[in-house]
């Protein structure tokens, strides 16, 4: 009769739990209430529970009472255990029984661990324990969870260990990482289709942000998402389809792996835009021409201030315009105020410094060692030779 008894009580207070999990109580209040009366002690830890290399929604009775049972003789008659299946896994309840001491969480810990490692090594089940913090009062139950569920999600990122505690996730606040200059810098490389400068900016990103585990999974998400949202936002603009690129959030993969999807995606976005700019490149060509030719005069004309105005990378640039002239950029620029100084050097009186400032180069000196570059003679010698 006692242990019918147990039971009951055992099933109310899981059935209380669950109808909080999914949202049918959802006042702390309420749970309190209800649990007050069955709740031996309010001291408890909760772990999850959740197979390695398996999808969410692996359960089984016959799991559920291996788990309750290997759990239960781990902790001793000290505790209380509850089992909850979830659509991830098993929630552990593990309510202890007598006052608090001061070893308390450490030997909880040990205990679940004890268990978890019965499982692997015993029953060839390969479970992950992820561990909340220890709560002495009923109404922290939702803080619990929220804690195995961020430590299960810190160790699907970040490690592969089998045991995870909440406190072991949490991270001294470093600055932000992905500023919105960093994030120009990114838009520029795949709007140019820069797949080699896009895919060194995410491996630094990533190395800067991620190798070294020491950020918190706050701070691993907004990098993530506000990265992701880069990503759909040139997509858009470019009107690419973006469905591909799943949100990291509804899947369990490492971070290793969602670089490697940003990656992937990244150069989908470079190969379509590729694409659309070769319809293109005689257009772009011609209109970086126009613009030399309407602002050579400028000394401040370089290729850099180009790039600026065309909204795209300056190594890119320099790259597309080699690749399609056949020529240097700062050639090109340097070629061009030369062949409007030939005209000057025949045609007007001015003294060297005079051409040099039309032209847009800085003075006599420039002028004559470009010109002896590209002529092979120097200013006074071409308007001797051709002057009318």
């Amino acid at each position: 009769m006692s242990k019918e008894l147990d039971h009951s009580k055992n099933l109310v207070i899981e059935n209380i739990f669950r109808k909080s999990l999914y949202g049918i109580i959802n006042n702390e209040n309420e749970i309190k209430k209800y649990l007050g009366s069955h709740f031996t002690m309010p001291c408890f830890i909760m772990g999850s529970l959740v197979l390695e290399n398996d999808q969410y929604g692996n359960i089984n009775k016959l799991n559920e009472f291996i788990i309750q049972n290997v759990f239960q003789e781990v902790l001793g008659d000290k505790y209380d255990l509850y089992v909850i299946d979830y659509y991830k896994g098993y929630l552990l309840i593990a309510n202890f029984l007598e006052n608090y001491h001061e070893y308390l969480y450490e030997d909880t810990l040990s205990r679940l661990n004890t268990g978890r490692s019965f499982l692997e090594d015993q029953l060839d089940l390969p479970y992950i324990l992820t561990i909340s913090n220890l709560y002495t009062d009923i109404n922290s139950f939702s803080i619990a969870y929220t804690e195995v569920q961020n430590a299960l999600e810190y160790r699907t990122l970040f490690s592969n260990e089998k045991l995870i505690t909440y406190n072991s996730t949490k991270k001294e606040e470093k600055p932000y990482l992905y500023y919105l200059e960093d994030q120009i810098a990114l838009i520029k490389f795949i709007k140019s289709g820069d797949i080699e400068g896009a895919l060194h900016f995410i491996e630094k990103l990533f190395n800067k942000a991620f190798k070294n585990r020491d950020i918190s999974l706050e701070d691993t998400k907004r990098i993530l998402l506000d990265l992701q949202t880069t990503l759909e936002q040139i997509a858009y603009e470019l009107n690419i389809d973006f469905s591909s690129l799943e949100k990291y959030t509804h899947h369990r993969k490492t971070i290793q792996q969602i670089k490697k999807e940003f990656k992937e995606f990244i150069i989908l976005l470079c190969n379509d835009i590729h694409k659309q700019n070769e319809q293109t490149i005689d257009t772009k060509i011609k209109e970086i021409i126009t613009y030399i030719e309407k602002n050579y005069t400028d000394n401040n004309l370089t290729v850099s201030q180009i790039a600026d105005v065309f909204d795209v990378n300056i190594s890119y640039l320099s790259r597309f315009f080699k690749k399609n002239m056949n020529e240097n950029l700062l050639q090109y620029i340097t070629k061009y105020r030369i062949k409007k100084a030939k005209n000057l050097l025949i045609h007007t009186d001015y003294n060297l410094n005079e051409v040099a400032q039309k032209v847009g180069l800085l003075n006599n000196v420039a002028l004559i060692r470009s010109f002896k570059k590209y002529e092979y003679m120097t200013p006074n010698e071409y308007r001797i030779k051709y002057k009318i």
